[in-house]
């Protein structure tokens, strides 16, 4: 297709050629009336109705699937039997499998990608879409944090009968592809998560289970082998790890994970294992590299700690904690300079119950200790500067003066940080719920921004135009933006609603657009909106979760279309409900930082 260089569909001018695959070729093109650039999928095959009907399916599917992790569609069209459909253009092109053949990927950065993915899937198996070719090749990488799944273009809806595969034919991509798909027998969402597995496979070793010599000869070996250990590979891959690899890639699709979301949360209490073993490597040699520690910027759940660790500013999880539906624990993102004292202030407490263990067992712990008491002793000395001073007076009568903060996410405890004790406070598997803060007093509202032009009218909603969540305190910020949070049903900031005025009736349809973001490392929160008491949206959140390390968070916007004859001239009411229970500042919750209502004038 180089001859369609410089030529038009459309409106879409194509500049050149940026992939191919075995039914279509994408184009960087240039969309003048909106001044950017797009990318266009042309059908090759147009003349074969088959593919054709396949193409038409592929544009249908991935209009239906409005998430941050799907790469959207723009527009679809046909331009002198060509059929072509418009999606956003990736400006570096990188892959998913780009980043393999580099090198495989750290277990966290790894655990972290998939269950973002696995999000998406989540979102297209609960409308009916099977993807039916996941492979890192489909997985654009937007920005180094941001995995987009693409190429629906085998997608096919579970319950269509309209029986596009030809009977005995399987599409897709062999070295990925499920035992039942090799067979040409019925598909459904577990074959997408046994691609997952595979997928997963290779980002941690390197090297994918199944390959051969020919495409039949690498469906044979996933009909009848089983797959090689991941650990045979990579022997210091956690066996915990391994086992959820292998789940995923059973042959019988009975004995797999069923859901995406049952797989993300089996892979969260890995990462929770993860990283409590790097915690206890950390005992031996508290050097952050000698332990794999994270980046100080990277979003990690911590492991248990004494509940008589918990700092005022720092909110621990326990591998009870849950989000959504016990998926994963909350976590918070530490700024570097807060993560170095936190990290030098847990490990002094350890070496503190160290220390403590050895005046009363004597000989009997092991020689090992003996080497690391000093150096432990010593960082025991540092925890007495990090711990907050306070009088016996002041700890009974003085008030905490601030207020929680969703950092990351997440607010930290209302509690003052309990004083060290004599005597360690053994561990605890129960999870370290926050006390609700008082409502807060009453603020001064800002005035909704109603612009109206040509035809139409606009309300900006900002978050200080939202009564009922719970915000910042003036002048505090979130990812560079002030925000309302609304948490759990049991908390007392569970809605939030806005009030506006319009002096006519609008007609035909309206649009809510919402600026904000999910919580992080669980399911979406399942969320309830409404116009003037009128349900117009019930579902997950299809905002993108506040799971990547970026210190302008991952704030995004998305529209829902309603009928306007719900509006009314006078008082018109919306209200965004958070229907999951949930504790103050422990996910599942829904950030917003402004809304837009637009609507026609009469």
């Amino acid at each position: 297709m180089q001859g369609l260089i410089n030529s038009y569909l459309g409106q879409y001018q194509l500049i050149e050629v940026i992939g191919r695959g075995s039914m279509s070729t994408v184009f960087k093109a240039y969309q003048p009336s909106l001044n950017r650039y797009v990318g266009v999928k042309v059908l090759l095959r147009h003349l074969e109705p088959p593919f054709a009907e396949r193409f038409r399916r592929e544009a249908q599917a991935i209009a239906q699937l409005h998430h941050p992790n799907i790469l959207p569609i723009y527009d679809y069209g046909e331009h002198e039997g060509l059929l072509y459909f418009v999606s956003p253009y990736i400006e570096n092109g990188m892959t998913l499998a780009d980043l393999i053949a580099q090198h495989p990927l750290e277990d966290i950065e790894a655990l972290r990608l998939i269950k973002l993915l696995l999000g998406a899937l989540e979102w297209a198996h609960n409308r009916g879409i099977i993807h039916r070719d996941i492979k890192p090749s489909n997985v654009l990488m937007a920005q180094p944090n941001w995995p987009l799944l693409a190429d629906f273009g085998i997608a096919r809806l579970i319950d269509d009968s309209h029986g596009l595969t030809p009977p005995g034919q399987a599409l897709g991509t062999a070295i990925y592809m499920a035992p039942e798909r090799a067979k040409a027998q019925t598909a459904d969402q577990r074959s997408d998560l046994y691609s997952v597995g595979i997928m997963l496979y290779e980002m941690v070793t390197g090297q994918v289970p199944f390959d051969g010599l020919t495409p039949i000869a690498t469906l044979l070996k996933h009909v009848h082998e089983p797959p090689p250990s991941p650990r045979s590979i990579l022997p210091e891959l956690p066996k915990l790890f391994e086992t959820v690899i292998l789940k995923a890639l059973a042959k019988d699709p009975d004995q797999r994970y069923q859901t995406a979301a049952e797989m993300a949360q089996d892979l969260s209490r890995v990462r929770i294992e993860i990283m409590r073993e790097r915690a206890l490597r950390a005992l031996i040699d508290p050097s952050p590299l000698a332990h794999g520690a994270a980046d100080p910027y990277q979003t990690d759940e911590l492991p248990t700690m004494p509940p008589s660790i918990t700092h005022a500013s720092i909110v621990l999880p326990t591998n009870t904690e849950a989000g959504h539906n016990g998926s994963g624990p909350a976590t918070e993102r530490l700024d570097p300079e807060r993560k170095r004292q936190f990290d030098r202030f847990a490990y002094a407490i350890l070496a503190a119950l160290v220390l403590i263990a050895a005046l009363v067992l004597g000989s009997t712990l092991p020689n090992l200790l003996s080497h690391v008491l000093p150096s432990l002793s010593a960082a025991a000395s540092e925890a007495t500067s990090l711990l907050p001073q306070h009088t016996a007076t002041a700890s009974a009568t003085t008030e905490p003066t601030h207020q929680p903060s969703p950092e990351a996410g997440l607010a930290p405890p209302i509690e003052q940080p309990a004083a060290p004790t004599e005597q360690p406070v053994a561990p605890t598997e129960q999870p370290l719920v926050p006390t609700p803060p008082p409502a807060p007093p009453p603020v001064a509202l800002s005035t909704p921004q109603i612009v109206q032009t040509q035809g139409r009218s606009t309300i900006r909603l900002e978050d200080t135009d939202w009564l009922g969540g719970y915000r910042l305190a003036a002048g505090r910020t979130y990812g560079g933006r002030s925000a309302t949070w609304i948490y759990g049903s049991g908390t007392d900031y569970h809605v939030m609603s806005a009030t506006f005025a319009l002096d006519y009736q609008p007609q035909a349809t309206a649009q809510l657009t919402i600026e904000g973001m999910d919580s992080e490392n669980a399911p979406r929160t399942l969320i309830r909106i409404t116009v003037n008491d009128v349900e117009i949206f019930r579902g997950s959140n299809p905002l993108p979760d506040d799971d990547h390390p970026l210190e302008t968070g991952t704030w995004a916007s998305y529209t829902w279309s309603f009928n306007a004859a719900l509006l009314q001239p006078g008082k018109n009411v919306i209200a965004i409900e958070n229907l999951d229970q949930g504790a103050f500042s422990r996910p599942p919750f829904f950030m917003l930082d402004y809304a837009v209502v637009d609507v026609g004038l009469p």
